[in-house]
């Protein structure tokens, strides 16, 4: 199957999970958008506000942190299916 198509028929589209401090949130993001709307889109659907974006660490499946978030999606080597985490950075909880 070509890189740039799923099994739904969406063009440059991919399937993920995130852990968002121990809620899975399942996402569908354009590989050609930027990290940044990854974790939005993930602490949207976790009740959580993208306005608290920098209090928030993402991580690879791997368990490389990514700190670029300009960075396109489609960059980071996901594979449909693929579980990234996101945790409160270590000092952020007040």
């Amino acid at each position: 199957m070509p890189k740039d198509s799923n099994p739904h028929g969406h063009e440059n589209q991919i399937d993920v999970s995130v852990n968002v401090n121990g809620e899975i949130v399942d996402l569908r993001v354009n590989e050609n958008a930027p990290v940044q709307t990854l974790v939005d889109l993930a602490l949207a659907k976790s009740s959580n506000s993208p306005a608290s974006r920098d209090r928030w660490e993402l991580r690879l499946p791997n368990g490389q942190q990514l700190t670029n978030l300009a960075a396109k999606i489609g960059t980071l080597g996901l594979l449909a299916g693929s579980r990234l985490s996101m945790s409160l950075a270590v000092g952020a909880g007040g």
